[in-house]
């Protein structure tokens, strides 16, 4: 039988938080990214690919 310790339940649900707030904080941003992206007129896509 394994006894459950209270505290390593609660730090594994921490940082299970903490990879759930990183994952939407970058999903964010790619979103944000696209919405920049779309408002750029060709020709800045064009020129930043060719640098």
């Amino acid at each position: 039988m394994h006894t459950i310790n209270h505290e390593v339940v609660q730090r594994h649900i921490e940082e299970l938080r903490r990879e759930v707030a990183q994952h939407r904080l970058q999903k964010r941003s790619i979103e944000r990214k696209r919405k920049e992206r779309k408002k750029l007129p060709f020709w800045a896509v064009f020129f930043s690919l060719r640098n």
